[in-house]
């Protein structure tokens, strides 16, 4: 079996990993890719069973790489899910106009992502014949204690004691949470510092760009209020809002994401 992940942000290429892990695919089996360019490189030459693909994406986005795909095959765009936190009726319609037909929205849902998952891995074990154990919904659960899933924690001061609480939110394993909680630092602090550097010279599209991409490390780590400032600043960018107090916004993001030690 061969799943090939395909998005710009480190951070959501784990989640999706630790998501299809929690679901039964073994780690060697799961590929994943920053630039789509190699994605298809990789496919035109392996193969693949399943492929996951965001949209905005930067030298090849999902528009070309999903064309690209239905040259190689209409069957790698059978076994394809759009991956995207866009909520752009244009965009989704031309996306299915090019042959992506489905859709697993951003932030991730693990109930939703299983639902939809779960049905492709039981077809490849039975048309392969092969013994993976495909875990269901239920079965992927990491804690069955509902009252864990539900509790809060203080997201500006996140310690180990908070991970299987984050790991139930995401719908994954606890070991997988300190590695994302450093992957999306890491990322957050380079897109913040670019985020700035556009808000300066009032570039919106690079705005639009950098809060989209915030929003959806975000919003996939469960850090709801950050995500929710991104997502105000990428509706106003989409707007050209010269209003909006674009600097005063990030001022608690910044700080948080500055301090953060590993």
């Amino acid at each position: 079996m061969k799943v090939v992940v395909v998005d710009d942000s480190k951070t959501v290429l784990l989640t999706i990993k630790a998501l299809l892990e929690n679901l039964g695919v073994e780690e060697e089996n799961i590929i994943t890719f920053a630039d789509a360019r190699e994605a298809l490189s990789y496919i035109d030459t392996h193969g693949a069973n399943i492929i996951f693909s965001d949209i905005h994406m930067p030298g090849m986005d999902g528009f070309e790489f999903v064309s690209q795909l239905l040259k190689l095959s209409k069957q790698y765009v059978s076994t394809l899910f759009i991956v995207s936190a866009d909520e752009h009726m244009d965009n989704v319609s031309r996306m299915k106009d090019v042959g992506g037909k489905r859709f697993i929205r951003k932030p991730i849902n693990a109930k939703h992502f299983s639902h939809f998952v779960v049905p492709e891995l039981i077809k490849i074990r039975r048309r392969d014949n092969t013994q993976m154990h495909v875990k269901t919904g239920l079965e992927s659960q990491v804690l069955t204690d509902d009252s864990e899933a539900t509790r809060q924690y203080d997201f500006l001061s996140i310690t180990e004691e908070d991970y299987p609480i984050i790991a139930s939110q995401m719908g994954i394993k606890p070991k997988h949470v300190g590695m994302l909680i450093k992957s999306f630092f890491a990322e957050a602090a380079i897109n913040l510092k670019k985020l700035e550097e556009a808000i300066a010279i009032n570039d919106y599209a690079q705005i639009e760009r950098c809060s989209h991409s915030l929003k959806g490390s975000a919003g996939n780590m469960k850090f709801n209020q950050v995500y929710e400032v991104f997502k105000k600043i990428e509706e106003a960018a989409q707007a050209e809002d010269k209003t909006l107090p674009y600097s005063e916004l990030l001022l608690p993001c910044k700080e948080w994401i500055s301090n953060y030690e590993e």
